[in-house]
Order: C-alpha cells, then structure tokens, then sequence
C-alpha cells in the first residue's frame, strides 16, 4: 500500500516537473520561432521575448503585422505537438518510460495546451487567435474547430496515458486506469494551476474570463450611460419647451464612472464558461480512453521508469528554468 502511494507520489512530482519546464520551453519556442521567425520573414524586427514564471508571454517586436506572426506561435505549438507524436510512434519500441513520460507531456502541452490557448482567445477575444480573427476580418471563427481538436487530440493524449498507466501500475482495468489519471496527470495539473493563480503574474491564461468580465461591464456601464444620456437630453428640451429652467445637475453629462453595475446584470451579459465544456471533453475523453480496449502497440521499457535520481533532475531543471525567469525578470532579449 505504501509502496504504491510512493509511486503514486514520485510520479506526480515527475509530471509537474515536466509541466513546468515542458511549459515554459513550449513558451519560449512559441515567442521566438511563432511570433519573432515569422515577423521578421513578414518584414518585421524581432527584440526579444518576456515569459511569466507559469503563464504565457509576449515576443518584442516591430512591424512585420500578418496573420501568420500572430498566429504562428500556436500554429508552431501544434507542429511540435504533431512531431512529438511522431518521435513517441517511431520509438514505441525502444523508448524507456522516463524518456515517453516526458514526451507524452510535452506532446500534451504543445496540442491541448496550444488549442486550449486558441479556444479562449477566440471565445474570450484577447491574445493570439483574436488578434489573427482581427486580421482576417472574422471575429470567434477559432474557437469551434479548435474545441473539436481538442476532443480528437485529448482523447489521444488520454489513451497514451492510459497505457502508461496499465504499465506503471501493473495491469489495472478501465476504472482502475480512470482513478490512476485522476490522482497522477489531475493531481499534477491542478497542482499546476494552483501555481498558475497563486503566483502573481500577467499574462496567464486562466485570467482569460476574468479581463472579459471587465470588458463586459464596461459594455454595461456605456450602454446604461447612452440610455441615461438620451433621458436627460429628452428632459432638457421637454423643459426648455414649457419655458422652465433647466437646473445645474440636468446640464451635466452622465459620468460613467459612478453608475452601479450589479452582478446579476454581469452573469447575465457573459457569455457560457467555455471552461466547463472543456472539462466535460476531458472527462469523456479519458473515460472514453479508459475504456478502448486498442492499444497502440507501444513497448515502453517500465524497468526504466522515473525513479528517485530521475524526479529530482526533473525537479532542479525545473527550478533552474524559474530561476532564469526570476533573475532576468522574465525578459529574454
């Protein structure tokens, strides 16, 4: 029983080492060859690159403005993604499972990751996929065909990690394998998203809903202004009509700034949590993984699995990447 919650522990430790520097080399591969390659084939200058310590970041750069500089950073994310997956399907029978721990991870990162950035930013209208809809003339395009990626490629990502499972902890059946995910890749992402929220930082993706809130009531406040706006004007000529005077408060413009907007109006003006829906695609995906009897024909060597030494070089990689971001104050350039 201990022995199992150890291995239970050590692998969870592993994979949010590699989450953290799997993220943040996607990152930094998505600013520079997405966004600063693509800027300066398009004419442009590129300067460098900011990176938050779990977050996203931003490429310097100037002019060079195309579809492809701003949307090329996903569109790299998914070229990785394609390319990892081809590696683990070439090595399937000679990969030991440290090596196919990290590839798997960064294949999830690059595909689920990529598409879960290009879902929000679509939905949410910020970042990459809406400033690219912006060029092309068509806002919210995105986020539909990506959410049904998503659902192709989790589904993948789950099925492979679902046969890492069976290995790792020996042959379990299908709620064996659900209850294994959970408490291995749910405990370590959700890790990670404690991280993600607790360390202070722009540029994160999970703030996505919160800044379109703002936006938002900021559209109510404008919309409540207009309407109180045509009132007082409407009040101004009805007095001036019977000859009354038009008192000092009445001649002052609505000031947008102190009309009240109540929750129940926000809720009622934001648009479905897109967050929730990707979630129910997680779930049936990984069920649907759990229970697909397929296997891909992988033959990871398990005698070689992430061990103690292993963790712990993952662990000092990983702190030696946020370690750069601190003393450079995430500016790279």
């Amino acid at each position: 029983m201990f022995k199992k919650i150890g291995k239970i522990a050590l692998l969870d430790t592993a994979i949010l080492a590699l989450l953290v520097i799997g993220t943040r080399l996607a990152t930094v591969l998505h600013e520079i060859l997405g966004h600063g390659l693509m800027t300066i084939i398009y004419g442009g200058k590129f300067n460098g690159f900011y990176i938050t310590y779990f977050g996203g970041g931003f490429a310097y750069t100037e002019g060079g403005e195309s579809f492809l500089s701003i949307f090329g950073g996903i569109l790299l994310n998914l070229f990785l993604a394609c390319m990892t997956l081809c590696i683990i399907v070439m090595l399937r029978k000679r990969i030991s499972a440290s090596f196919y721990a990290a590839l798997l991870v960064f294949f999830g990162i690059n595909s689920i990751g990529g598409l879960e950035y290009a879902v929000t930013s679509s939905y949410y209208r910020y970042g990459d996929a809406f400033y690219a809809e912006k060029i092309i003339g068509h806002i919210g395009i995105f986020w539909i065909p990506a959410m049904i990626l998503i659902a192709a490629m989790s589904l993948v990502f789950l099925k492979l990690y679902a046969d890492f499972i069976s290995g790792y902890f020996g042959r379990e059946g299908p709620f064996g394998r659900i209850l294994y995910t959970v408490i291995t890749l749910g405990v370590s992402l959700a890790a990670y998203g404690f991280l993600l929220y607790a360390v202070p930082e722009p540029l994160a993706q999970a703030d996505a809903r919160s800044e379109y809130k703002n936006e938002v009531i900021e559209q109510i406040k404008e919309t409540k202004k207009n309407k109180l706006e045509l009132e007082r004007i409407k009040e101004i000529l009805s007095r001036i009509s019977k000859g009354e005077g038009v008192p000092e408060e009445l001649r002052k413009p609505v000031d947008a700034g102190k009309i009240k907007v109540s929750e129940k109006e926000t809720a009622e003006a934001m648009p479905f949590p897109v967050e929730a829906a990707l979630l129910a695609i997680y779930a049936a995906s990984m069920t649907a993984a759990a229970f697909v009897k397929y296997r891909i024909g992988l033959q990871v060597d398990f005698t070689r699995k992430p061990g103690n030494k292993t963790t712990a070089l993952l662990v000092i990689t990983a702190l030696l990447f946020l370690a750069a971001i601190f003393l450079l104050n995430g500016n790279f350039g």
